[in-house]
């Protein structure tokens, strides 16, 4: 018994590493196929699943997805943008909180909101907090580039990104992007 326990201990390991290669493997590979319909739980569901060794036990990160309709778009970009928000919110909660995804149906495409229960964005710093080399994290820890690079993906796919106070008193992170019927200007 403590051998097969053993066993399916190393098996169990072996499963997640082979998933965390495999989110790895389609986080970063390249868009070579241009833009197309894509479902972005699957790109929120991979940075989680990325990111999730870095969250303590005692982080909560809790999902609503009620979209129903892909969006067009260069999966690898996005998927970056997911990893750099959700980052950040996961650095902002520190040791305990709480992060919400969230994502619904707009009239003309896509709704993506990530917030946390950090201390938040002060409302001065807003617009700032997507220039380049901006960061309010400690010298050493932040390049100050993340955020630009996600606001310029976003809009790269005809949509916007912005950062507004959350209910739980974070900051949340409002992500618009064009479905799959247009709605949005081409992508290039």
């Amino acid at each position: 018994p403590a051998t097969r326990q053993m066993l399916d201990v190393a098996i169990d390991s072996a499963e997640r590493i082979n998933r965390l290669v495999g989110d790895l493997l389609e986080l970063g590979q390249p868009d070579r196929e241009g833009p197309a319909p894509w479902n972005v739980h699957d790109g929120l569901d991979a940075a989680v699943r990325v990111l999730s060794h870095r969250a303590p036990t005692s982080v909560e990160i809790r999902r609503r997805f009620a979209l129903d309709r892909p969006v067009v778009a260069r999966a690898a970009s996005l998927n970056q943008v997911f990893l750099n928000v959700l980052d950040n919110a996961l650095a902002a909660v520190g040791e305990r909180g709480v992060v919400e995804i969230e994502t619904r149906a707009t009239d003309d495409g896509a709704a993506i909101t990530i917030s946390d229960s950090g201390p938040g964005v002060p409302p001065a710093l807003r617009e700032q907090i997507f220039d380049p080399f901006f960061t309010t994290k400690p010298v050493g820890q932040g390049t100050g580039l993340g955020l630009d690079i996600a606001r310029r993906i976003v809009h790269e796919h005809g949509g916007t990104i912005d950062v507004v106070g959350s209910p739980s008193g974070g900051a949340c992170f409002r992500i618009w992007l064009p479905d799959s019927r247009g709605g949005g200007r081409e992508l290039s």
